[in-house]
């Protein structure tokens, strides 16, 4: 018997466009991460009058199915095969998908039952999240697969950091652009919110999957020891 596994050719050296380029993903990530919390839990419970506890329990099935999610979608990323590489097409779909679904998210009836509100919420975070795992696993994943450098790794990651920041910003002011008196009320506003998040969301997690080339793999076969079997 025998494993077959990816193997990639050597390390490789980061220029700082490649490192920008994969940085500027965690702006999405940071609004994929907490955009959702930010503004469901003011506009719902505010402005619609649902129940901050039906609002947590929503927000904590919805967060639980993301977290189940993110291994099967490391699986899957890990095994797709195409001509774009493994990671790189979940990352480009996800990030349109979930740009998509934010947007919408908040383009709800009012006058609605709490019953109501509370299963288009969950049905829209599901949706949300489900399309967020599909660009924040493969991400992650690219990025610890750019380079075997110590160093070059270290560096990637604090530009990564660095936009962290800049996204984590961006979600701060996500509600506080819904209350604007421009838009009248802050339902309204929160349509024109989502909107914009859901734009930066897939605007800049495009970017990773479109300028960064993955790294090339060669297939290298391990033959198993005699009497001892692969435990898999």
């Amino acid at each position: 018997m025998s494993r077959t596994e990816g193997t990639p050719l050597g390390p490789e050296a980061l220029g700082a466009r490649r490192k920008i380029g994969y940085g500027i993903g965690a702006v999405g990530d940071m609004i994929g991460f907490h955009g959702p919390t930010n503004l469901a839990v003011p506009i719902y419970t505010l402005y619609l009058g649902v129940s901050p506890a039906v609002v947590g329990i929503v927000l904590a099935i919805t967060r639980a199915w993301d977290a189940f999610a993110d291994p099967m979608m490391g699986e899957i990323s890990d095994r797709a095969t195409t001509r774009w590489g493994r990671r790189r097409p979940f990352i480009i779909g996800g990030a349109l998908a979930g740009g998509l679904a934010f947007a919408l998210m908040w383009h709800v009836t009012p006058g609605l039952s709490e019953l109501a509100y509370a299963v288009f919420l969950g049905l829209a975070l599901t949706i949300f999240y489900t399309a967020f795992t599909v660009f924040t696993v493969p991400y992650h994943a690219l990025g610890y697969e750019m380079t075997d450098d110590y160093h070059e790794r270290t560096s990637l990651m604090a530009y990564r950091i660095f936009f962290n920041v800049i996204g984590n910003v961006a979600v701060g002011w996500l509600f506080a652009l819904a209350k604007a008196p421009i838009f009248g009320d802050p339902l309204t506003g929160a349509k024109f919110a989502g909107a914009l998040g859901g734009l930066l969301f897939a605007g800049t997690c495009m970017i990773p999957g479109i300028l960064i080339k993955e790294r090339s793999f060669k297939k290298a076969t391990n033959p198993e020891p005699s009497g001892c079997p692969l435990r898999r």
